[in-house]
């Protein structure tokens, strides 16, 4: 072959204005043989592909082109012998050897010097491929395919992507009937029939959303979107959409299913349920308003809650809602509101603020019959108070009153000696007269010390010595426990103080021993044992005996009530473990007690 320079390729170009597009354009063109050597390259070209002029000459255009599915020769011999334009899609390789997407057309031109050329063409399809992949990525996350078909054979074309959502190998061949197998359900399979021949006949696009049942038997969710093209009057092609929306399908079935919820929670509540805007207004009321505050919903949407306020309350709730609005939830915040019938009544609220929806999510309860109870029980309070402060006055005056005359009496009946007196029936009645007397007597010291016990609730603690304490009362009934030949053992090891009541503590050890010696079993002596032990951080004192016991099923109840008794002995009164309960439980103590008939009882006393 003749070798071409560039400038005599020039007389290629017939044509001045095909020279001036040859030369000036802004696209990659090319002269080339009928054997694919290269005769002119233009400086887009040159530019693009990375060479020079001069390094095109004598090369040929397979060099710069690949095409893995047709061999370029075969396209050029297809040009000339059809004398039609061809475009295919291929490589282009520049100089560094980097590889880009073109789409390449090749044109038969006229014989030159008894040589055939073709006009060579190259796009860059770089962008392009880029965009089809991104759309590509970006419809398998979204999961969406495509899909269409032929009339009058209606076999199919599917994406990957809709292959990928009925679980199906890509190699697939669908085709309308097939798919149409794959709804779930006689109902869905008549619907898509339906909407299929619709749109076959009338052209009307579908949008729907059903359920298919894929190749692996998963039941799932899809968006079917459907156009169509007609020629002529008659449907030629339909095509569309195929969308995976079940994660979609299953959240907004499960928001249906709360929002059903919620409607019905707003229509049962016996509360208020409600929204307001940062204007204060209500968007949402649940149907309790029309009970409590007589307003229907729709009457309250729109309206200013701070309306309804008690005019003395507005200014406090007012810096409520702020404070909600600012982030603070409020629980149990009260007010009063003014009802559509003028009566007034009392609210507790509790609320939030959503910052996201710019609503204020609030529950309202009338606490109006609670607020008329509270106040009839101060109001009880108050008197029940002013009655016990009579009643104690009364019973110190009553007390102080008798303590006197009593004491007249009791010595008056000490004085009178019995033995000089003859009459017998006289004799009985002075002897009569001092039983009485006495009896009265310790009646009246008993509730003394009840009301001194009573009245000293407050008493001052102090760190007291268990074996001190114990000591003074054992030196105080030294000859009851000579008599008796009871014996004591005390072990305060584990805890020898406690913050108590020196006076309480001194009481409960002389009630609680003499209370062991005195029941004690008939020919056995009293053995006592004193303990003390720290459980929990508290100080615990235990007492125990092996005397007549009791019946606890029996005595319970009524164990540490006043004037009590559950043996018959003779100087039992029933106050003293009263006094020791009483004692104990004025400084926030406890006492609990086992006991058993003729296996002695264990009293356990709890600081606090």
């Amino acid at each position: 072959m003749e070798e071409t320079t560039p400038l005599a390729s020039e007389s290629l170009l017939s044509s001045k204005c095909i020279h001036s597009i040859f030369t000036k354009a802004q696209n990659s063109f090319l002269l080339i043989n009928q054997v694919g050597e290269i005769l002119m390259i233009n400086n887009f070209a040159c530019n693009y592909l990375g060479y020079k002029q001069e390094e095109f000459l004598n090369k040929h255009l397979q060099e710069i082109i690949i095409n893995s599915s047709k061999n370029i020769l075969n396209t050029i011999l297809e040009s000339l012998q059809t004398n039609t334009p061809i475009t295919e899609e291929g490589l282009a390789i520049n100089r560094e050897g980097r590889i880009m997407p073109i789409a390449y057309t090749i044109v038969p031109c006229d014989t030159i010097n008894e040589a055939n050329v073709l006009f060579v063409s190259i796009t860059d399809l770089t962008e392009k491929e880029q965009l089809e992949n991104f759309l590509s990525q970006t419809n398998r996350v979204a999961r969406v395919g495509g899909w269409e078909y032929y009339m009058p054979d209606r076999n199919a074309y599917w994406t990957d992507v809709t292959k990928e959502i009925h679980d199906l190998p890509l190699d697939y061949e669908p085709n309308v009937e097939k798919a149409i197998e794959f709804y779930a359900g006689e109902e869905e399979r008549k619907i898509i029939i339906d909407l299929v021949a619709k749109i076959e006949t009338t052209g009307e696009p579908f949008d729907v959303e059903l359920r298919i049942k894929t190749a692996k038997g998963r039941i799932c969710w899809i968006r079917a979107k459907a156009e169509a093209q007609f020629i002529n009057g008659k449907c030629v092609k339909v095509f569309g959409t195929f969308q995976d929306i079940h994660e979609k399908k299953l959240i907004q079935q499960q928001n249906e299913k709360n929002s059903q919820e919620h409607n019905k929670l707003m229509d049962i509540s016996m509360d208020i349920i409600c929204t307001i805007d940062g204007e204060g207004k209500f968007v949402t009321v649940s149907n309790a308003s029309q009970n409590i505050w007589g307003y229907t919903p729709q009457e309250l949407i729109g309206k200013k809650y701070i309306e309804m306020v008690h005019p003395e309350d507005v200014a406090k709730t007012t810096g409520e809602a702020e404070s909600i609005i600012a982030g603070n939830a409020i629980i149990n915040f009260e007010n009063r509101y003014i009802k559509k019938n003028g009566d007034c009544i009392y609210m507790s609220w509790s609320a939030r603020w959503d910052e996201k929806n710019q609503l204020n999510y609030c529950v309202a309860r009338d606490i109006t019959a609670n607020k008329k109870i509270e106040y009839e029980k101060e109001i009880l309070i108050q008197e029940l108070t002013k009655s016990n402060k009579d009643l104690k006055q009364f019973t110190y005056i009553t007390s102080h009153n008798m303590r006197s005359p009593l004491t007249n009496l009791v010595s008056i009946a000490s004085m009178i000696d019995v033995e000089k007196i003859e009459d017998a029936f006289t004799k009985q009645l002075i002897n009569g007269f001092k039983i009485s007397t006495k009896n009265l007597n310790d009646t009246l010291n008993d509730l003394i010390k009840i009301l001194i016990v009573k009245e000293n609730n407050g008493q001052l603690k102090s760190t007291v010595t268990f074996s001190t304490v114990l000591h003074e009362v054992l030196s105080s009934i030294s000859q009851i426990i000579e008599q008796s030949n009871a014996r004591i053992d005390v072990d305060f090891s584990h805890a020898q103080t406690v913050v108590f009541n020196h006076a309480y503590l001194e009481s409960i050890f002389l009630n609680l021993i003499t209370n062991s010696i005195k029941y004690a079993k008939v020919a056995t002596p009293a053995e006592i044992n004193i303990s003390t032990k720290i459980e929990e951080k508290k100080v615990k004192l235990i007492i125990v005996d092996n005397g007549l016991g009791m019946d606890m099923d029996k005595v319970k109840n009524k164990l540490f009530g006043l004037y009590q008794k559950f043996h018959n002995h003779p100087d039992s009164k029933g106050i003293g473990l009263y006094l020791v309960h009483a004692q104990i439980t004025s400084l926030g103590g406890d006492i609990s007690v086992i006991s058993e008939p003729n296996k002695g009882t264990t009293f356990t006393i709890t600081f606090a």
